[in-house]
């Protein structure tokens, strides 16, 4: 278990729940995988961070991911199953 991709994770957890009034947001760590399960509007978001991710990139990286899922889920866009990871050559891409 790494500290500091635990903190990351709990960073996206209070900020998803700040920027969606009304949303239950939770976290499981699982094998090398933190998924979040996001209810809001009666549609479930299922987001995936693998903890290597969370320990290479900064919290500044991670926001611009955190960002894409708040926005999917307030207007209520797909995919509802979404992987954070490299893609293309990029550092950080939503899948």
């Amino acid at each position: 278990m790494s500290t500091g991709a635990d903190l990351k994770a709990s960073w996206i957890l209070e900020r998803v729940g700040a920027e969606i009034p009304g949303a239950q947001v939770e976290y499981v760590r699982g094998e090398r995988m933190y998924r979040f399960v996001i209810v809001h509007r009666a549609l479930n978001y299922d987001v995936g961070f693998p903890e290597w991710l969370l320990e290479a990139c900064s919290v500044r990286e991670i926001d611009w991911a955190v960002r894409l899922v708040i926005e999917r889920v307030q207007t209520g866009a797909g995919p509802r199953r979404i992987r954070i990871g490299p893609r293309s050559g990029d550092r950080l891409a939503a899948a």
